[in-house]
């Protein structure tokens, strides 16, 4: 009778059942984001229109979708994993592709008699050389007062942005939208004063060298930027060096990369490092230049030894700088075993083991020659002297991780 009773007194309470608003857990597809004519079709819906607030667009982007579900109309362009409320309350549209669709051809009619109308789509392929992308249309951005008034409040934390302040061709940067979305995008600051130090650094190279007039204005230099993001360092290496040609190098495709309109001796090339092509296709960038320096800045992982790898042995790259960034893969093993035994910084173990690196391959590089090598050993503890390899750190740059290790080849490189 008890089990009885139980059983009646369980049976009659109510089911649980899920709550209104309570998240249910996403199916995940695998999906493509939706490019249109080599833009994000995310980034062409003005977001704050969607969201009923605001914006300073100028209707330069859709005015689609007021008051819509943002993470469906996401998932219908090909991000995220759609709404996950059962009983959402905000409309989810229908046809959101071919609305946007239509407006953008819309948008872009005027100009489509313009070469240039749009970028191009970069395939996402392992090694793609593709030309120097043009303007998108414009796009909502932080007016440059308040770009000029963030500089203003970080002067005194850094030299760096201190002196781009006060440099001749800042206001030009803040006039340009696309120069000035760079200075506005977050981490604006620390990548200053990153693009600051790799300048000093190479303006350092090209004394060393004895290429003086490289050093004053750029004649004749080509810096492979590689590993480039969005490409700061290397605007503000044009801009130092006004006679210079900067390419950029970096494995993603779908960067906004409008501000290379702005420059003809500024341009992008989609390579990935580790490529069998990467050594040809930057050897091919350095053609028609009388001296050539390579730039990699805050390199992650393996990317910091294949750099290094490739600007010791690749002829026409006559100096390069490295300032490496974090420990991964079996060299950040073994670097993280010795720095524990040393009682010293993981990082400060990482630049010395890849100033040994370096050193190795440039021996690797001149001569295969194991009786040779053994010479030239001691050939390099010599040069090390003249600061052929040179260790240095920037603390100007706002990040501990600010040791650059810079090779100077050719006259200074041991000869057999």
């Amino acid at each position: 009778m008890v089990w009885l009773l139980l059983g009646w007194a369980l049976a009659s309470l109510p089911s649980p059942r899920r709550t209104s608003r309570a998240p249910l857990r996403p199916v995940r597809t695998l999906q493509r984001e939706l490019i249109l004519s080599g833009e994000r079709a995310t980034q062409l819906l003005c977001w704050p229109y969607v969201k009923g607030e605001a914006c300073d667009c100028a209707q330069r982007k859709a005015h689609l979708f007021a008051h819509c579900c943002g993470a469906a109309l996401s998932h219908a362009l090909g991000v995220g994993d759609g709404c996950r409320w059962i009983d959402c309350r905000k409309p989810h549209p229908r046809g959101v592709v071919e609305q946007l669709s239509a407006w953008h051809a819309a948008a872009r009619a005027p100009a489509d008699d313009s070469a240039a109308s749009a970028a191009p789509l970069l395939a996402p392929c392992r090694s793609v050389r593709t030309a120097t992308g043009v303007a998108p249309p414009p796009r909502c951005t932080v007016p440059a007062r308040a770009v000029a008034a963030r500089m203003e409040r970080h002067a005194d934390e850094s030299e760096y942005v201190f002196r781009l302040l006060r440099e001749p061709f800042f206001a030009s940067l803040l006039r340009a939208q696309p120069t000035r979305r760079l200075l506005a995008q977050r981490g604006a600051i620390k990548e200053v004063c990153e693009a600051y130090a790799a300048v000093a650094q190479v303006r350092g190279l090209l004394w060393q060298a004895g290429r003086a007039e490289a050093a004053a204005n750029g004649a004749g230099l080509t810096v492979l930027d590689v590993c480039s993001g969005k490409g700061l360092t290397s605007v503000l290496l044009r801009r130092a060096l006004p006679e210079a040609r900067v390419v950029m190098f970096d494995l993603n495709g779908e960067m906004e990369l409008s501000h290379l309109a702005l420059d003809p001796r500024l341009d992008f090339v989609l390579l990935d490092l580790f490529s069998r092509e990467a050594p040809a296709i930057l050897h091919e960038r350095l053609e028609g230049s009388t001296v050539g320096v390579a730039v990699g800045t805050h390199l992650c992982g393996a990317l910091s030894s294949r750099f290094i790898s490739l600007a010791a042995s690749l002829e026409g790259i006559d100096a390069f700088t490295l300032c490496p960034c974090c420990l991964k893969g079996s060299l950040g093993h073994q670097v993280k075993r010795r720095a524990k035994q040393l009682g010293r910084s993981n990082y400060d173990v990482l630049v010395e083991s890849l100033a040994e690196v370096c050193v190795h391959e440039l021996q690797t590089a001149v001569c295969d020659d194991v009786a040779a090598r053994s010479w030239k050993r001691e050939r390099w503890h010599a040069l090390e002297n003249r600061d052929v390899l040179r260790l240095s750190s920037d603390p100007e740059m706002l990040s501990p991780k600010n040791s650059f290790i810079s090779i100077v080849k050719g006259d200074g490189a041991p000869q057999l």
